[in-house]
């Protein structure tokens, strides 16, 4: 399952946290990149521009990243 994909499952965008919050906005936001096979950096620097650098958006990213990683066995 790719990140976009399970940051938007109905689970994360249900969640009362960071990972959820970020994953309701990805879900409004209609500029996300949805490129097959994205990796971290375009996410990353997409966020970096759309919230101006704004660092608790990054952190939220960097931990919901970190989670789907470990959710799907990578390192």
């Amino acid at each position: 399952m790719t990140f976009t994909r399970w940051l938007l499952t109905r689970k994360q965008q249900e969640r009362d946290d960071r990972v959820g919050d970020l994953a309701r906005d990805v879900a409004m936001d209609r500029e996300w990149p949805s490129v097959r096979g994205a990796g971290r950096g375009i996410y990353r620097e997409y966020l970096e521009r759309a919230s101006g650098g704004w660092n608790a958006v990054l952190e939220s990213f960097d931990l919901a990243y970190a989670e789907w990683r470990s959710a799907n066995g990578r390192k």
